[in-house]
């Protein structure tokens, strides 16, 4: 009864504090998106600032294995979807359910369906797992030799994983946590301030020549997400993080925060981009999709 309590309170402090503002914003960008699974999903939103440190870590993981560019841009596109598709209350799901697995000690499982939504946009046909935007997925543009579409889910899978590398969306906050939820948006503008500006912690991951493999996309998503939770105090950096991010007054602003809690971050965005190359490896692998077929 008591776990039952507290997801219901999470469910609605979620929806006030996060999902309420995202929904607006959201919902007037989607306004002339339309996509079938007969036809092609491209979008037609050009790169803009929307969503845009996504873009920056699927750009910089697609370069990284040689792609063209007209690939990199059209996985990149992929990337920032989600927010835009997935918003507010809709179809028995909501942005911050999609986008994240939030832990409790223990590693119990609180909140999220991040890992079957990334599993669903990179083979939903052949796992059987329709989580996929649009009942579709990267696996079933492939096998018809749509490499264009394909790329685009792949970039739109990618999404997920980079989301729980963050304590914001891997952390149930409900246990003396609850600063998590209500500086958020905080943290999440003070690493896009941070990103190729002030800070530079995007400088992390250009200089970082690693990927992490992915070998079954659900559980490795499961587990990048516990590795990010604040209450992994075995072998994660969340908690880490989120006390130097509180000891330092929650900033926000370019070259604001400690050298501590920078190089911290540092590490979040390396295993962000990290696993992220690791996506798309796993995708051109799978699907012999190497050779530029545009």
């Amino acid at each position: 009864m008591k776990t039952k309590k507290m997801k219901t309170l999470l469910c609605l402090l979620l929806s006030i504090v996060i999902i309420a503002p995202a929904s607006a914003s959201a919902s007037a960008s989607a306004t002339n998106f339309t996509t079938t699974t007969t036809t092609t999903t491209i979008n037609k939103y050009k790169e803009d600032d929307t969503n845009h440190d996504h873009q920056i870590f699927t750009k910089l993981a697609a370069k990284f294995w040689g792609l063209s560019d007209e690939r990199i841009k059209n996985i990149a596109l992929g990337a920032k979807m989600p927010d835009i598709t997935q918003s507010g209350f809709s179809g028995n799901f909501n942005q911050q359910w999609s986008h994240g697995l939030l832990y409790g000690k223990n590693q119990k499982r609180m909140w999220g369906d991040a890992d079957q939504d990334f599993e669903g946009n990179l083979m939903g046909n052949l796992s059987g797992n329709n989580e996929g935007w649009n009942h579709s997925s990267a696996d079933i543009f492939y096998s018809k030799n749509d490499q264009k579409n394909g790329d685009w889910y792949i970039g739109y899978a990618s999404h997920y994983i980079v989301d729980v590398t963050t304590p914001v969306h891997s952390t149930n906050p409900l246990l003396n946590r609850l600063d998590v939820l209500t500086h958020h948006f905080d943290f999440e503008l003070w690493i896009a301030n941070n990103l190729e500006g002030g800070h530079r912690l995007l400088d992390a991951a250009i200089n970082d020549k690693e990927y992490y493999t992915i070998t079954d996309p659900r559980k490795n998503l499961q587990d990048v997400a516990w590795k990010a939770c604040y209450w992994n105090i075995e072998n994660g950096y969340g908690k880490i993080l989120w006390d130097l991010y509180k000891k330092d007054g929650y900033p926000t602003k370019e070259n604001s925060g400690s050298p501590e809690l920078v190089d911290n971050a540092k590490i979040m965005i390396v295993e962000a981009v990290r696993w992220a190359r690791g996506t798309i490896k796993w995708g051109l692998d799978q699907y012999n999709q190497w050779a530029d077929q545009y």
